[in-house]
């Protein structure tokens, strides 16, 4: 799902989000599923739903650790912005949050 984050849902991370960020939230493909580009997939027409209501940001949190998801994320150009240490957590596990910015002008960068 794509939500609209207030700055205030980030400022347990100590970092400042842009202006214009929207958050993608729950992405999951089956294990079956996993590998065939789905995920990537999901991503991108997220963010195309993003560029299309005029965000300039998508940001996201993954368990940290979680090798598989991190690296989908930096391979269609996430970065780690913050680790959250207390706080907010998935099953017990630190949240990461990744960031990347979407091209206004030209389509996705």
């Amino acid at each position: 799902s794509i939500d609209n984050r207030s700055r205030a849902d980030f400022e347990e991370t100590g970092v400042e989000v842009p202006g214009h960020a929207t958050y993608l939230s729950n992405v999951a493909v089956t294990d079956k599923q996993r590998r065939r580009g789905i995920g990537a997939a999901l991503v991108e027409a997220a963010e195309e739903l993003g560029l299309e209501l005029g965000y300039g940001q998508m940001a996201l949190h993954v368990r940290q650790g979680d090798i598989p998801a991190t690296s989908l994320y930096e391979s269609i150009g996430y970065s780690t912005v913050a680790v959250e240490k207390g706080g907010m957590m998935i099953n017990k596990v630190p949240r990461v949050l990744m960031m990347h910015a979407l091209d206004l002008l030209g389509g996705l960068e």
